[in-house]
C-alpha cells in the first residue's frame, strides 16, 4: 500500500507540473500573440499615417501651383497673405485620424549654407562672402547666441583644412574626441549635424531653428517673409524701430523689388548709403523653398513630418521628407 501511494503521489506531481508548464506555455503564447497583434495595428497605421502624409503633401504642393498661376497675373513675388501660406486641420474618418498642417516659406529665413562660398575665387564673391559672415555675425548678436560659434561653422562648410581665427574647429579639433571625427567640409544637410560642430549647444540649436535654415543651395532672403530678428541683421543701420515700419508696410504693400525694399531702409535710416554696400544682393521679393510640416495622428500611432518642396520656373518637386514622433 506504501508503494503504490508513493507512485500516486509521484504521478499527481508530474501532472501538476504538467499542467503548470501547458498554463505557462500558453499564457506566453497568448501575450506574443497579443503583442504581434498590437505591432501589425501600429505598423498598419504607421502604413496609413504615411499615406496620409502624401495627401498633405499634394495640399501643399496644389497651394504653391495656384500662387504659381497667380504670379503669372500679378508678378512673381511671394508675401504672406498669398494663397500658399495656408494650414489646414482635418478630422477623418469619425475622427478616428486627426491632421494639422502649415504651408512655410524657407527664404523668409537665413540658410546657414550661404556661409559654404569661402573659397570663391571671383572677387565680387568674395565681397559676398564677406557681407554674409557679418550678417550672421548680426543675427547671432541680435538673437543674443555667442559668436564665437560663426568661425566655427564656417570651418565645417569649408573646404580647406585651415584653422578660421580665432574661433575655428577643424579636424585636429573633432579627431580628439570619443569617438573621433572630422569636419565635415562641405554643406550641412540637416539641423542635427550642428551637434557636431564645436561650440554649438541643444539650445542654441533651437534658438536658430525659427531664424535660419538649410538648404542644398545658396539662397537670397525674401523681405516680404522675413522675421523681425533677420531683417534687423541686415544691416547695422537698422533697428527694432525701423524694421517694424517695414513689417508694417508690407502687410499692405509688399515689395515688388528688392531696390524698393533698399530705398525705405534708406528713408528711414536717412541714409543715402547703405551698409553693407551690396546689401541688395542678399535678398529676393520670391522664394524657391518652402516647407510643410504635419502632425498625424490616428488611434494611438501619431507622427510628425517635415516635407521640404522645391519651386523653380518648370517644375514644383518633394525634394527632402523627415519623420519624428511627438
Amino acid at each position: 500500500m506504501f508503494h503504490k501511494s508513493s507512485n500516486s503521489g509521484v504521478a499527481l506531481i508530474t501532472v501538476i507540473f504538467i499542467v503548470a508548464l501547458v498554463s505557462s506555455l500558453a499564457t506566453a503564447m497568448l501575450t506574443r500573440l497579443a503583442k504581434d497583434i498590437r505591432r501589425s495595428e501600429y505598423n498598419r497605421h504607421q502604413g496609413q499615417l504615411v499615406h496620409f502624409m502624401y495627401g498633405v503633401e499634394s495640399w501643399a504642393i496644389g497651394r504653391l501651383k495656384k500662387d504659381k498661376q497667380n504670379d503669372a497675373r500679378q508678378g512673381a513675388i511671394d508675401h504672406n497673405k498669398e494663397v500658399w501660406k495656408d494650414k489646414i486641420t482635418l478630422a477623418l474618418v469619425d475622427n478616428k485620424a486627426n491632421i494639422e498642417a502649415n504651408l512655410d516659406d524657407l527664404q523668409g529665413k537665413y540658410n546657414l549654407n550661404n556661409l559654404a562660398d569661402k573659397t570663391a575665387s571671383a572677387t565680387n564673391k568674395k565681397s559676398l562672402f564677406n557681407s554674409h559672415v557679418k550678417y550672421f555675425n548680426r543675427l547671432l548678436v541680435t538673437l543674443e547666441i555667442d559668436t564665437r560659434i560663426a568661425d566655427s561653422i564656417i570651418d565645417w562648410l569649408d573646404q580647406d583644412n585651415q584653422v578660421r581665427f580665432p574661433h575655428g574647429a577643424e579636424d585636429s579639433e573633432y579627431l580628439s574626441k570619443t569617438p573621433p571625427y572630422r569636419a565635415a567640409n562641405r554643406k550641412l544637410v540637416s539641423f542635427s549635424e550642428l551637434n557636431l560642430i564645436k561650440g554649438v549647444t541643444p539650445k542654441i540649436i533651437e534658438q536658430l531653428r525659427e531664424h535660419v535654415s538649410i538648404l542644398p543651395k545658396s539662397t537670397k532672403i525674401n523681405v516680404n517673409t522675413a522675421s523681425k530678428e533677420v531683417l534687423i541683421a541686415l544691416s547695422p543701420l537698422l533697428n527694432s524701430g525701423s524694421v517694424e515700419n517695414i513689417i508694417e508696410q508690407r502687410k499692405t504693400t509688399p515689395f515688388k523689388t528688392t531696390k524698393e525694399f533698399v530705398d525705405l531702409v534708406k528713408k528711414l535710416t536717412k541714409k543715402t548709403k547703405l551698409e553693407p554696400a551690396n546689401l541688395q544682393q542678399l535678398l529676393s521679393v520670391n522664394s524657391e523653398y518652402f516647407i510643410c510640416e504635419s502632425k498625424i495622428i490616428m488611434k494611438k500611432a501619431k507622427m510628425s513630418f517635415k516635407s521640404l518642396i522645391n519651386r523653380d520656373k518648370n517644375s514644383i518637386i518633394i525634394i527632402g521628407r523627415q519623420r519624428g514622433i511627438f
